[in-house]
Order: C-alpha cells, then sequence, then structure tokens
C-alpha cells in the first residue's frame, strides 16, 4: 500500500513539474520585475520573379533586438528594434544594383495572460503590437542608382513604410515535461503611409489595408538544457492601393504568404539562452494592377538563418 501511494504521489509531483514553465519554453511568461533581453544576428535572402523587372534577389544582414519587462506577473510589455545592414537588392544579370542600411520601424507592445496552466490548465495571451514610422524613409532604386534606408516594398516584404497595429490571441500549453504547443490566430492594420521614391525622386503612398495572420508552433525538450521548435506561419495579405512617385495610381492584390520555422536554443544556465534560428518562406503569386496594365509578380521565396541570445534578469 506504501508503495502504491509512493507511485501515486510521484505521478502526481512529475505532472506538477511538467506544467512548471521556465525561461525558455515556448509557453513561458515574465513574471513581475523580470526583465528580458535579447539579440539576433541573421543572414537572409529574398527571390522573386517581377513582370517588366526580371528576377530580383535581395542578400544581406538583419540585427534584430528586444526587451521586455514584467509589469505584472499576468502583464508584459516589450520593445523591438530591427537595423538592416548591407542589403544588396540586385536584378539577375547585374544590370543593376542598390544598397539598404538603416533602422526600421520600432516596434512597441504589450501581452496580457488572460488563463494560466497552473489554475486553469492552459495559457491564453492577447496581445497589442505597434509599429512607429519615426523616420522618413527613403527606398533605394536601380535606375537611377540609389541607395536607401527601407527596402523597396516593390520587391521585399522587409520594408514597411507605414504605421501598424498587430492584435493577437495565442493558446497554448506545455502538457508534460518534453512537449508544448502553442496557437496564433489575430490581424494587422496598416495606416496609410508613404516613402520617398528615389526612381522618380517623388513620393509613393501606400494606402491602409489588413492582413490575417495564423501559425502554429510546436517545441520539444530531449534534456532540461536544450530545447528545439517547429513553427508554421501563415499571412494572408491583403490587397493594398497606392500610387508611385510619379502618381500612377497601383494594386497590389491579395495573396497568401507561408513561413516554415525552426529554433534550436541551449541554456547555458537558468537565465542565459544561446540559439540558432532558420525559416524558409514560400510567398503566393499576386499582381500590381495600374492604369497602363498589370505586372505579375512569381516564384518568390526567402532563407534566412542566424545565431541569437536571451538574457532574464
Amino acid at each position: 500500500m506504501k508503495i502504491f501511494l509512493g507511485i501515486i504521489t510521484l505521478v502526481m509531483l512529475s505532472t506538477a513539474q511538467a506544467q512548471d514553465l521556465k525561461f525558455g519554453d515556448l509557453n513561458y511568461f515574465l513574471k513581475s520585475g523580470q526583465i528580458n533581453a535579447g539579440a539576433d544576428l541573421s543572414i537572409g535572402n529574398e527571390s522573386m520573379r517581377r513582370e517588366g523587372t526580371g528576377d530580383v534577389r535581395i542578400n544581406g544582414y538583419f540585427t534584430d533586438a528586444k526587451l521586455g519587462y514584467g509589469i505584472m506577473d499576468q502583464l508584459n510589455a516589450f520593445i523591438k528594434l530591427q537595423y538592416l545592414y548591407a542589403v544588396d537588392t540586385e536584378i539577375s544579370g547585374g544590370s543593376g544594383s542598390f544598397d539598404t542600411t538603416g533602422f526600421q520601424n520600432p516596434e512597441f507592445g504589450g501581452q496580457f495572460r488572460v488563463l494560466n496552466q497552473a489554475d486553469a490548465g492552459i495559457n491564453f495571451d492577447l496581445a497589442a503590437v505597434v509599429g512607429l514610422q519615426v523616420l522618413e524613409r527613403n527606398a533605394g532604386s536601380f535606375s537611377p542608382q540609389h541607395d536607401g534606408d527601407l527596402p523597396n516594398p516593390d520587391y521585399s516584404t522587409r520594408g514597411e513604410p507605414r504605421n501598424t497595429l498587430e492584435l493577437n490571441g495565442r493558446l497554448g500549453k506545455k502538457w508534460n515535461i518534453a512537449n508544448e504547443f502553442s496557437i496564433l490566430a489575430g490581424l494587422v492594420y496598416h495606416q496609410e503611409g508613404d516613402y520617398e521614391d528615389q526612381k522618380t525622386d517623388g513620393t509613393a503612398t501606400i494606402e491602409s489595408s489588413i492582413d490575417l495572420k495564423s501559425g502554429v508552433y510546436y517545441q520539444y525538450c530531449p534534456v532540461d538544457e536544450l530545447r528545439m521548435g517547429l513553427g508554421l506561419t501563415g499571412i494572408y495579405v491583403g490587397e493594398a492601393d497606392g500610387n508611385n512617385g510619379d502618381g500612377v495610381k497601383e494594386t497590389a492584390t491579395s495573396h497568401l504568404d507561408l513561413k516554415l520555422s525552426f529554433d534550436a536554443k541551449y541554456l547555458i544556465n537558468e537565465g542565459f539562452i544561446v540559439k540558432f534560428m532558420m525559416n524558409q518562406e514560400r510567398r503566393g503569386d499576386f499582381e500590381f494592377e495600374t492604369t497602363s496594365g498589370d505586372l505579375s509578380v512569381e516564384k518568390r521565396k526567402s532563407f534566412n538563418y542566424g545565431l541569437g541570445l536571451d538574457l532574464l534578469f
């Protein structure tokens, strides 16, 4: 009888331990007063075939930094910054190229943990993220050749010249000591914005639009120090009207972009993580509809990999 009770007690303790979220877990949430600082350095490329331009390739270096703070056990706030260095956009065959270097729009946000798996059996978070255009943006051009500080929105998804607001909800759980998941759903509102089009030496405008976002993520912990994760994110990019620097009206039709991601985290100690990230994107075809005709954009894809650090104070 004592052996049976001991086994029951051990099982109950193991279950409680499996539900204990630790730094590095997919569903971890900062506790009151905790600070999370991190930085990622990645190498990325994008490619596409644009009618009238040809095959376009984009290669460069991307630095992402973040700082999070636990205001309360149920409320976190954060800020994110991204810096692009020597991001080269070129037409296949060497017929034109330009570089992009500079800070992108900073992001500010907050997360509220509505449900906690320790009490409700599952984690449920609501989040809001605001991206602000705080600097005048200049997009590079092939001809005449001009470098810029904004990836040209005609060729890249990394450049965002508009203010944005993302609202999302995330549902997840660590169901035992080795396995956990989360599911994300949300929308992103892009406010009308403009940037300097150096090809025409004029101001280009992109009107407001809405994207829909969803994702499913899984993380496996084979040993206490190592975590490996897989994720699939889909973004339905809404139709967006606008005009280029010459005032020619154009519409980018809606399409679906998919991203498959992998990451591996190694815990040096309870507050220090080093990680490897990699993702592959397959992006949907779409068209630029203009008053002078339609231009197709096809064979869109992206690949990125890099290293990062995460610190908990």
